[in-house]
């Protein structure tokens, strides 16, 4: 076949063509988020949950009432657990009636087990916390259509309280490879052969993008074999 350059188009007007010629039908599905990895959203996701569920806080340490520190540092050597003070590991509830934490690292314990604060330590009430929904509410978007999901998306996903999702169906593909010269991998190829290795690097590159791609056996230059 000769080759007319007043007959060539774009690569942009071939696309064009081809979608104005062959209209692509997006067919969807519904998998569970731990399959979709890679897949694409058929739609708007919105969370379901909100989280944290309510405040927690954002380190390990103690929880405090910000009122035992409103003239400054307070005498602890009476101060008792569960009383004064409560534990506060990262991202653990504790009771309401405190609004503080103060990291473990500007607290510590003498021998008789009285806490005791860092000298460098200043006190600023309300830190620590992360409030409720500050990670995501219900309602939120979490993500857009027609996007590809990436392992940090599907974490989001599952924070948002959705565990299965509507994706886009992978398009099949059919690669066939043809010619008289071609010999299947593995084959030693002799003078005038050439081994067929178009298949398995388009199959691949299908893949990559998300396809089905299957590759059909070679086929040769034979009018009757190619229909």
């Amino acid at each position: 076949m000769n080759f007319n350059p007043d007959l060539a188009v774009t690569r942009k007007e071939a696309l064009e063509l081809m979608i104005e010629h062959w209209p692509l039908l997006a067919d969807t599905e519904l998998i569970p988020v731990s399959q979709a990895l890679g897949r694409v959203t058929a739609r708007d996701v919105y969370s379901r949950n909100t989280m944290p569920v309510c405040r927690t806080s954002r380190m390990d340490g103690i929880a405090v009432r910000s009122t035992d520190f409103a003239d400054g540092i307070p005498d602890t050597s009476n101060w008792v657990k569960g009383r004064e003070y409560v534990q506060a590991d990262t991202g653990d509830d504790f009771p309401d009636d405190y609004d503080t934490v103060i990291a473990v690292e500007n607290i510590s314990f003498d021998k008789e087990g009285k806490l005791r604060f860092a000298e460098t330590f200043s006190f600023t009430p309300g830190s620590g916390i992360r409030p409720e929904g500050s990670v995501v509410k219900e309602g939120d978007l979490l993500l857009k259509s027609h996007v590809r999901l990436t392992p940090v998306h599907l974490a989001v996903l599952l924070l948002g309280g959705i565990y299965q999702l509507e994706v886009v169906k992978k398009p099949k593909v059919i690669y066939i490879p043809t010619g008289n010269e071609l010999v299947a991998a593995g084959v030693k190829p002799e003078r005038g052969q050439n081994i067929e290795a178009n298949g398995l690097m388009i199959s691949s590159l299908l893949q990559q993008w998300g396809a089905e791609a299957v590759c059909y056996p070679i086929i040769k230059d034979n009018p009757a074999q190619l229909e």
